[in-house]
């Protein structure tokens, strides 16, 4: 029985983030980010990495620029310029989850579950990668943000629209999320790991 199939595996709760040329799941991956809740808690989940844009538009990815992402992205003045091959990056985020799996029971937290969880995905299928967490292990962070919303979000810290800047801003209001339901419930707060 693998660490994920064991009753007595700690759960650990990832935030995950993408900043990308699109909003589709096909879309060129800028960068991606990902750290425990809170961020603290697991140093070693943190990982970062910045793709190289150009390959990803022609064979064998295909993957595609919307006009109006590149144009915002322009006027924020902070765009990714990585040079790390799509293919070396999704497979070295995937070893990176699944190794954390081994000793944790993993729950991935977005912001939403209807964009980086499409597109890690789509970019794993295209490395013919599985996908290093159960299918019912993906979390809403949106949701929990606005059931949520007398939980006050934390100062930013960092630089917004960096992928793991983002995971660890979101990472730092989902445990204060943690922490207010534990408290309405009336139990010691809550931990990234359960």
């Amino acid at each position: 029985m693998s660490a994920i199939d064991s009753p007595n595996t700690p759960v650990l709760h990832l935030m995950i983030d993408f900043e990308t040329l699109g909003l589709r799941p096909n879309s060129v991956i800028l960068s991606a980010g990902v750290c425990s809740v809170p961020a603290s808690l697991v140093p070693e989940a943190q990982w970062y990495g910045e793709f190289d844009a150009l390959e990803q538009e022609g064979d064998p990815y295909n993957r595609v620029t919307d006009p109006n992402t590149l144009s915002w992205w322009m006027t924020q003045g902070n765009i990714p310029q990585g040079e790390m091959p799509l293919q070396e990056g999704i497979i070295s985020l995937q070893a990176h989850i699944a190794n954390l799996a081994q000793q944790y029971k993993i729950e991935l937290w977005a912001n939403g579950t209807d964009f980086d969880i499409p597109l890690f995905y789509n970019a794993l299928d295209q490395q013919n990668c599985p996908a290093p967490f159960k299918y019912d292990a993906v979390r809403d962070y949106r949701t929990m943000r606005k059931a949520f919303w007398e939980v006050p979000m934390p100062e930013f810290t960092g630089r917004k629209h960096h992928a793991l800047d983002d995971c660890i801003n979101q990472a730092a209001h989902l445990n204060l999320i943690f922490n207010h339901i534990q408290k309405l419930r009336g139990i010691t707060a809550l931990s990234g790991i359960t």
